[in-house]
This record gives C-alpha cells, structure tokens and sequence, in this order.
C-alpha cells in the first residue's frame, strides 16, 4: 500500500497489527479476551508489557492513524517523510513483542 501511495492507509494496517499483537498479549496476560479499544498506550498496559522508552513516542504516533481512520478524516499535518518510519517501526515492534514471549 505504501509504495503505491496508499500512505494513510498503510498507517492505519501498520496500526491494526500491533493492535493485534497487543491484544494476543492483553489474552496471554489475562487469560480474558481484551477489550473492544484500539489505544495502542491501553493495550501495553492491559497486556503488562514494559516497553522501553524509545517505543513510547512512536506508538503515540501510529494510535493516531486508528480513531481517525475509523470515525472520521486521516490525521492531518504529518508529513510523508515521516510515514516509512513509522510503518518500520509498527514492523520492528511486532518482532520486539514476539521476542518478549
């Protein structure tokens, strides 16, 4: 999607898998299916995962692309530079998480 121009769409899917991972580790953790939120800040919680502090800003940043997409219009003001990290980011992430098991 993104290499053809679908940026905002790409962020929202790169949002959606570590929704997923992250609700995979809320089960885990619980031993309850997680809830119906998509806060990505929620979700690490609920799923008692310590993520370092360099994770925390990036995730800020890709929870953006989740409640605008699905209620309303993308977020504005984000440059296309500043798109390819943070898809490489959700990526890098959902390897860190798959470590963390």
């Amino acid at each position: 999607m993104f290499r053809n121009g679908h940026i905002p769409q790409a962020l929202f899917f790169a949002h959606l898998a570590v929704e997923k991972k992250l609700k995979a580790r809320v089960l885990m953790a619980t031993q309850q299916n997680p809830p119906y939120i998509h806060n990505l800040a929620r979700l690490v919680e609920l799923g008692c995962v310590d993520i370092p502090n360099e994770f925390e800003r990036p995730l800020e940043l890709l929870n953006r692309w989740q409640a605008r997409a699905r209620y309303g219009a993308y977020p504005t003001g984000f440059k296309l530079e500043e798109a390819e990290p943070l898809l490489e980011f959700a990526e890098e992430f959902i390897a860190w998480l798959d470590k963390q098991q």
